[in-house]
């Protein structure tokens, strides 16, 4: 998966469960770290890659039993690398629903 689609990717999940991460994110007193949040995206990502999460036709994340075989050890490594190296690609995928939501804000106040 190249970095353009698993930034698409996380927009997708963050804007699925924007309720329950702004509600870690803005609590008080804050319960949850940023820590937390990348741990909380990187699970989802694994589900993802094992196929135990899908977008269902109401384009949501729903949890779906997976079809076709289990990844074998080496394709393991290889996703969990891949999520791994994927930490970057959070704070640039969340700073630009900040910005769509920022021009969509600004468009409306015209």
């Amino acid at each position: 998966m190249s970095d353009e689609q698993m930034s698409a990717l996380l927009r997708l999940i963050l804007l699925d469960r924007a309720e329950e991460i702004n509600s870690w994110a803005f609590a008080y007193p804050r319960m949850k770290s940023d820590q937390d949040i990348y741990d909380y995206l990187e699970s989802h990502l694994e589900l993802f890659a094992l196929g135990f999460l899908q977008i269902g036709a109401d384009g949501r994340v729903g949890c779906y039993e997976p079809v076709g075989p289990a990844p074998t050890p080496a394709e393991e490594r290889e996703i969990d690398h891949r999520i791994r190296s994927a930490s970057p690609l959070v704070r640039p995928a969340v700073f630009a629903l900040l910005n769509i939501k920022a021009n969509a804000r600004a468009r409306w106040q015209v």
